[in-house]
């Protein structure tokens, strides 16, 4: 999926389940699942579970929600920082 696609779903879904929290709630929120990602990756020293894959949708739907409040184009985000990498680190 794409992120403008996965934006759109996500935005749809929220708006479904009542509109959007404060910026600061779903930040709270973004924090949370993060926490949850990281223990689920605790202790681990083989292939991640189903749980990591579940925590990692958490996360993203959190980040979703966050840049669709804030206005931001993820796509558009992550395609700069990107590039901000490769000028960088590749292009020494």
């Amino acid at each position: 999926m794409e992120f403008q696609t996965a934006q759109k779903e996500v935005d749809a879904l929220i708006e479904d389940l009542g509109g959007y929290w404060p910026v600061m709630n779903i930040l709270a929120r973004l924090t949370e699942e993060l926490g949850e990602l990281s223990a689920e990756l605790q202790g681990r020293r083989r292939e991640p579970g189903p749980g990591v894959e579940e925590e990692i949708g958490d996360v993203l739907f959190a980040l979703l929600a966050l840049s669709n409040t804030t206005g931001v184009d993820t796509g558009k985000a992550l395609r700069k920082v990107m590039d901000k990498y490769i000028q960088r680190d590749l292009k020494k």
